[in-house]
């Protein structure tokens, strides 16, 4: 399943038309004119910015004693097309970008700065290349993909990219990828904005799409008069050793942008509601910061593949707060629709319930749950922090969860789903009787990169134990299959992974540390004859750091199971308080197993499996 990133998504015909006038050059070829530079003083006389070879060249030589320098065009401009062609070298390691709407002011405030969106340009990093951070002093965060500050992660990146640098070295995000098409090995860079939209393409690939309603117009963009309208300007990054090229930078002034726009910004609970009330495909609601009132339900919301609904907080740095009551927000039968940057805390039922209306036969789908805060759900009965009921093509990314009364993630009968890069974390006072788990019929789930403390008796669960009614299909002979555990860290915990009534499951590459009891549970939970027993499951490649203090038994293998269809493999053991009692006794020989030598992990960073020494087999 390929599941992309996007911030918002249009018609790329509505934003550059046809009756667009002339293009114009920005440079002649020979030399800066109609340009300046923008920097603080001590830098004025560094000659950085250059004509070479025809060309715009920045060009450091190794100097890295300098701030911010930016080559900065005489002309402002609104709604335009611009395009250039970019040529990076790959020993260079400096940023640059190509800010705009932009102003740069030197004053004693400000000490010489430049407010605006700058379109990234990161040759070492170039899958960064094309996204959109703001530059404005008070919001200076990635505005494209949404994030709170300057972080930003591989996680980020858009479906497909490419990149080429001088030497012909070809980035690719996908190795099958055709490589880009260019002149002498340059990458061509476009950006249309457009009212308060701004789309971007690097090498004929779309990056960003992005409409800055409530954003770039908000009262910081204002009081610096940027984000509407401004100056196009070139950056080196502070302290950076840069050697980059442009050349054919030409622009099209475009036609004031009248058709309506489908994004809408809300202050309160009333407009919230009227605004969700309007929803449609292609409509995008910005939810500003501050208290809400839960008890949100959405039912029949349908966007399309080419416009999905979004919904997400104005402000990721202050996410929206929907406090108390019995549940945040229900959603009912809906498809191709967004959630993100929004904040729940303290329902007693559930924080957030997405399922199919009790229809079965046609699930919710194509749903994303992203930069969801769920904290304090329960604390004590069957009330999940997010519960998922009859969803297939679901994604669940970067979520924070803490402290609930049942599942910390809950999937009946799901199916083609994702959880990727979430925290869930246990707290004292909840009774959490699991972290994530796949029952009622669950296939196809795939959840890596997750980051997993005290999460539970079993912090994630291939599989369950759920009512024959409930089951999606109905007649389903598992409780879960072809679930997949990859590359998470599960800190506690009763155990590490349970599989109940699972089978063609497979747990690989993660780092188990500290289970309080036993490291996997093999049960059935299920006795009705339809159903098949937990079996045909492989564990492989993990890394497993335990105390035989706590943990006697390794695996904890229940009545009516199959444990001697599972596939140990791979494995390495460390017992950190008697390493010589680190080989576990599974109930099966385990293959290529590595037991008693210590991988060191960074409690922090932790170590991946094949950086570990080798030791007795």
């Amino acid at each position: 399943m390929i599941l992309r990133i996007a911030c918002f998504t249009w018609l790329v015909s509505s934003l550059a038309t046809s009756a667009a006038p002339d293009w114009e050059p920005l440079f002649n070829n020979r030399d800066l004119g109609g340009w300046k530079i923008g920097c603080l003083e001590k830098d004025r006389h560094k000659a950085y910015w250059q004509v070479r070879d025809d060309t715009i060249e920045c060009n450091t030589a190794g100097d890295r004693k300098h701030d911010y320098v930016w080559l900065v065009s005489e002309r402002e401009y609104g709604d335009f097309e611009f395009e250039c062609l970019v040529q990076s070298f790959a020993t260079s390691t400096g940023n640059s970008g190509i800010q705009i709407r932009s102003r740069f002011v030197n004053d004693a405030a400000d000490g010489g700065w430049m407010h605006g969106p700058q379109i990234d340009l990161h040759p070492p990093a170039p899958w960064r290349c094309g996204m959109i951070y703001d530059e404005t002093r008070g919001t200076q965060r990635w505005i494209c993909p949404p994030l709170p500050d300057s972080n930003i992660t591989p996680e980020q990146a858009p479906g497909s990219w490419g990149w080429v640098h001088a030497d012909g070295k070809t980035i690719l995000s996908v190795p099958a990828m055709k490589p880009p098409v260019s002149s002498g090995n340059w990458n061509r860079v476009r950006i249309v904005a457009r009212g308060p939209r701004i789309e971007t393409e690097i090498n004929g690939l779309p990056i960003s799409r992005f409409d800055g309603t409530g954003i770039l117009d908000d009262e910081a963009h204002r009081r610096s008069q940027v984000g509407v309208r401004g100056h196009i300007a070139l950056q080196l990054h502070a302290g950076d050793d840069l050697k980059i090229r442009f050349k054919d930078l030409r622009i099209r002034e475009l036609p004031e942008l009248t058709e309506q726009l489908a994004v809408t910004v809300v202050r309160d609970d009333s407009q919230l509601r009227g605004a969700l009330a309007a929803l449609r495909p292609g409509s995008v609601v910005r939810i500003a910061p501050g208290n809400y009132r839960s008890g949100v339900s959405l039912k029949n919301i349908n966007g399309t593949p080419g416009q999905p609904i979004l919904i997400e907080g104005l402000d990721p740095r202050s996410p929206p707060l929907f406090e108390g009551g019995n549940e945040a927000w229900h959603l009912s039968d809906v498809s191709h629709l967004e959630l993100r940057w929004l904040h729940f805390h303290g329902q007693s039922g559930n924080g957030i319930n997405v399922d199919d209306g009790g229809s079965f036969d046609t699930p919710s789908h194509h749903v994303t749950l992203a930069h969801l805060q769920v904290e304090d759900t329960g604390p004590n009965g069957n009330f999940d922090a997010i519960k998922c009921s009859g969803l297939d093509d679901l994604l669940i990314r970067q979520c924070r969860i803490t402290g609930w009364g049942g599942q910390a993630i809950d999937f009946v009968g799901c199916h083609h789903a994702e959880i990727r890069y979430c925290r869930i974390t246990g707290k004292p006072g909840f009774s959490q009787h699991t972290g994530p788990q796949f029952k009622g019929g669950s296939s196809d789930v795939w959840i890596h990169h997750c980051r997993l403390e005290n999460a539970g008796a079993r912090p994630i669960q291939a599989g369950g134990s759920t009512g024959l009614e409930f089951f999606r299909p109905q007649g389903a002979p598992y409780e879960a299959t072809r679930i997949r555990i990859e590359d998470n860290v599960i800190s506690g915990g009763e155990c590490a992974v349970a599989f109940t009534g699972a089978t063609e499951c497979e747990c690989r590459f993660n780092t188990i540390e500290r289970p309080e009891k036993w490291v996997f549970r093999i049960l059935q939970e299920q006795r009705d004859a339809r159903f098949v027993r937990c079996g045909n499951n492989r564990i492989s490649n993990n890394i497993i750091v335990l105390e035989r203090s706590k943990v006697r038994t390794i695996v904890n293998i229940g009545p009516d199971t199959e444990p001697k269809t599972f596939d140990f493999r791979g494995n390495h053991w460390f017992a950190s308080d008697a390493p010589d009692r680190s080989r576990p006794d599974l109930p099966v020989e385990e293959t290529e197993g590595v037991y008693g030598v210590d991988p060191d992990l960074d409690p922090v960073k932790l170590l991946p499996l094949h950086k570990l020494p080798a030791g007795p087999r």
